[in-house]
């Protein structure tokens, strides 16, 4: 162990080159915590009250600031009553099942299925169309 660690200078905790001293040593330890801080500034320095003068330091900091900031959380409007008022399977929603259609896909005729889904609180029609249901894949569709 050299001589600067083991009788390191003594310094006040207010005095405004020591405050630019922690400022430094907080940079150069690329913005870490305060006992990393502390421990980085203790290699050579012993500063009076040195944990609180450092927190202060490290709290004051501008980079620090904002990678420790909660994201904006906007103030959400209360939601209409009929948009969560509790209501029984089925009674804002239609799903119906159609078919067979035959759509003409060059030259031959496919046998398609669709699925109807309708929203009946706002203007919503959406049209699924399957393929056969000779194969798996299509047969896995009609009953998911």
């Amino acid at each position: 162990m050299d001589a600067e660690r083991k009788h390191p200078i003594l310094l006040p905790s207010t005095h405004p080159v020591v405050m630019l001293l922690i400022k430094r040593v907080h940079e150069r330890s690329l913005h870490a915590g305060t006992e990393q801080t502390l421990t980085d500034l203790r290699q050579r320095f012993w500063v009076l009250k040195g944990r609180s003068s450092v927190k202060r330091i490290v709290r004051q900091c501008r980079i620090c600031k904002r990678q420790s900031a909660r994201p904006y959380e906007p103030i959400m409007n209360e939601l209409p009553i009929d948009r969560v008022a509790v209501a029984a399977p089925f009674e804002r929603i239609g799903i119906d099942f159609a078919g067979p259609v035959f759509i003409k896909m060059r030259n031959n005729h496919v046998k398609t299925y669709m699925f109807v889904y309708m929203c009946y609180n706002f203007p919503f029609f959406l049209i699924i169309a399957s393929g056969t249901t000779h194969n798996e894949k299509d047969q896995a569709l009609l009953y998911n």
